[in-house]
């Protein structure tokens, strides 16, 4: 039995939800740019904070898949940092609206854009992609990514034509070859 959802690539599980905030974010920007105590302010906020637990969900699927076994608890745990860490660097933000009521929303957005860009321009795409083992087969994943704009066009240039698809063969093949090796010892 296929799952539906299938065709939704990892990179999209955190690009989507990400650009939903960045909306929301907007949204409230200008609604406190126009009226300072606008009710409608706090839907945008409550709409950004609900598309934020969509998001962890994302970050969570490609942390897994993304970094290999024997590192994979500590990326989890640096992941899992970050959510602490934004708590403390985040509530001072807040007295910025002396300056201009609107001037946390736009830091906020800011960073929300810087992060749009490089999860579409530096992370991978791990769909449909064996989860690397080593280090070396994240290498490989990273060379395989790069050679096409991810990691997921060069498995689809591997079924359907030539021109691409000898990084990620390559890169399946060396990974079983791996995981047959470390079975044998």
């Amino acid at each position: 039995m296929t799952n539906k959802w299938d065709w939704f690539g990892r990179r999209h599980m955190v690009l989507v939800p990400l650009f939903a905030v960045f909306l929301c974010f907007s949204f409230v920007m200008v609604v406190k740019t126009i009226d300072n105590q606008s009710p409608l302010e706090f839907y945008g906020l409550l709409a950004g904070a609900v598309i934020c637990n969509c998001l962890w969900a994302g970050i969570g699927q490609f942390q897994i898949e993304l970094f290999p076994t024997v590192v994979r608890s500590s990326a989890a745990s640096l992941t899992s940092l970050s959510d602490p860490l934004a708590s403390v660097l985040i509530p001072p933000l807040i007295y910025l609206q002396r300056y201009w009521p609107a001037l946390p929303y736009l830091f906020a957005t800011s960073a929300i854009v810087v992060a749009l860009i490089a999860v579409y321009f530096v992370l991978p795409e791990t769909k449909g992609l064996l989860v690397p083992d080593t280090i070396e087969d994240m290498d490989r994943l990273n060379m395989a990514s790069s050679t096409v704009h991810s990691a997921a066009s060069a498995a689809h240039w591997a079924t359907v034509g030539p021109c691409c698809g000898e990084d990620q063969a390559l890169l399946v093949e060396n990974m079983e070859s791996n995981v047959q090796e470390s079975e044998e010892e």
